[in-house]
């Protein structure tokens, strides 16, 4: 059925960037939200899972 599908919507490139193209923006997004946090509050949330 998949196949059948696949053959029949003829030009899948668009299939394939797009998924990648929106996880490499997540990424970008995720990667400056990371590096923008204060120290602090990375450690801080680094140690909550140990503290009673």
């Amino acid at each position: 059925m998949f196949k059948y599908i696949i053959e029949k919507a003829g030009d899948l490139d668009w299939m394939a960037i797009g998924p990648f193209l929106l996880f490499f923006v997540f990424f970008i997004m995720v990667t400056i939200y990371a590096w923008k946090k204060q120290p602090a509050y990375i450690d801080k949330m680094s140690n909550l899972p140990l503290e009673d």
